[in-house]
Parts: structure tokens; sequence; C-alpha cells
């Protein structure tokens, strides 16, 4: 990472942007970000799937009969419907993150004092969970201990509100779509019924409409396609790359 990521980026930001201005050694919070949004992503997308599955099927079948793609049926079906949850399950997916002990501590740098508040991505840190494990062991004095304790509370307190918020999100996608759809039908029923030439002029419009995007939107389609294979294999060459350096050094 320090020889083909982020020299590179110091190379043509370190002059401009404060960010980037501290010469990258590999051992700093770029690493540790980098590798912890990788460890994230299978709770992030497990939880993900499951909201999106709790969507009702009658979401999907509508807009797959007015003419819409898969991704177009993902934008304007699925996604307005579960945005809650997938919140959620992003801050699960923090919450994950901020507990993370071992990993942090061999990566980010372990600095002390007030260099472990970062002027610069690529300057080495510090976290709570980084401090207690390094610093406990070595803790010789009952205010060191007590204040270690501290930050493990206060770890376990933020750890907490994190989650507990993130599950209130999920449980509230997973719970709503029997009530919405109790609403739907009540709305359904109470409707007054549309006159035949409404309906057949509204069929035209959306005829008309499918014909007239139909091109544009497989093209679209095809696009978003090639875009999320392409970000898939973005993030398998980088954990390749270092899964072949492992095994060579390990050679």
């Amino acid at each position: 990472i320090a020889d083909y990521v982020e020299t590179p980026l110091y190379n043509q930001f370190g002059g401009s942007i404060p960010f980037f201005a501290q010469t990258p050694f590999g051992l700093d919070i770029f690493t540790a970000g980098i590798v912890l949004a990788i460890m994230i992503i299978p709770t992030i997308s497990s939880i993900s799937r499951e909201v999106m599955l709790a969507v009702p099927n009658s979401q999907r079948e509508a807009a797959y009969s007015l003419g819409a793609t898969r991704w177009e049926t993902l934008r304007i079906a699925i996604f307005p419907y579960a945005k809650s949850g997938i919140v959620g399950a992003a801050i699960l997916g923090l919450g994950r993150a901020v507990g993370e002990t071992m990993l942090v501590a061999m990566i980010i740098g372990n600095a002390i004092g007030t260099a472990a508040i970062p002027s610069s991505i690529f300057a080495p840190g510090q976290t709570l969970s980084s401090l207690i494990a390094n610093e406990f062991n070595e803790s010789v004095t009952n205010l060191h201990t007590a204040a270690l304790i501290g930050l493990g509370l206060v770890l376990l307190i933020l750890t907490l509100g994190i989650n507990l918020g993130a599950r209130l999100l999920v449980a509230r996608i997973s719970r709503d779509p029997a009530r919405r759809e109790t609403t739907k039908q009540r709305i359904k029923i109470s409707s007054p019924t549309k006159t035949l030439e409404q309906e057949k002029s509204r069929r035209k419009m959306v005829i008309a409409m499918m014909m007239k995007q139909s091109l544009r939107r497989k093209l679209a389609d095809r696009a978003a396609t090639y875009m999320a294979i392409a970000a898939v294999l973005l993030a398998i060459i980088p954990l390749g790359s270092i899964l072949i350096e492992v095994v060579g050094n390990g050679a």
C-alpha cells in the first residue's frame, strides 16, 4: 500500500492538500482505514441483502410492469423502501470497525501523546481499543490502570450506542412491510374506480414512454452492470496482491 497507493497520492497531492502532506511509510491512518473498510464489507453486505429481501415483491413487480430495468428497479422501488435498513447496516459496520483492536494496533502506527492526533492521513495514530491493548500490560500505577479502564468504559458506551441505533433502523425496515401493505390495501379499496377512457390513455402514455426510453434504459443497465463488475475487480485486485505478497514473503 505504501509503494503503490500512498506514494503516488503523496507525489500528486502532497504539496497542495494538507491531508496528504506527510511522507507515507505504510503504518498510518490510511492503511488502517483501508483494511477496516475491507473487513466490514461482509457485515454491511449481508445485512443490506436481508433488508432488501424484506421489501415486498409487489414493489418489484410494479416496477417491472412499467418496463423498468433491473437497476432502475433497485433505484426507484427497492432503495427508497430499504434506505433506513441500509443506513443501519452501514452503522453496524461502523460499530464493527470501532471495536477492532489487534489489527488496528498492528498497522496504525501507535503514536503516543499529542502525536496520536494526526494532521495527515499518512501519519501514525491511535484508537481507544489499540491504546488499551498496547498499554494495559505496561500500566504500573493505579492512575494509569484507572485511565485505561475509563477508556474501556467510553469505548463500551460508544459501541453500544452505535449498535443499538443501527439495530433500531434495521428492525424498523423489517417490521414495516406488513403495515405498509395494509395501508396500501386500504387506500386501494377507498380510491374511486377509474373510467375506461382514463385507463386507456394512461396505458398509451406508459407504452409511449417505454418505447422512447427503451434504448437509453438498456444502455444505462449495461453501464451499471459494467461499473459493478469493475468495482468488484478493484476490490479483489488489492486483496490478491496483498495475499501474493504475504505468501511470497512467507515462502
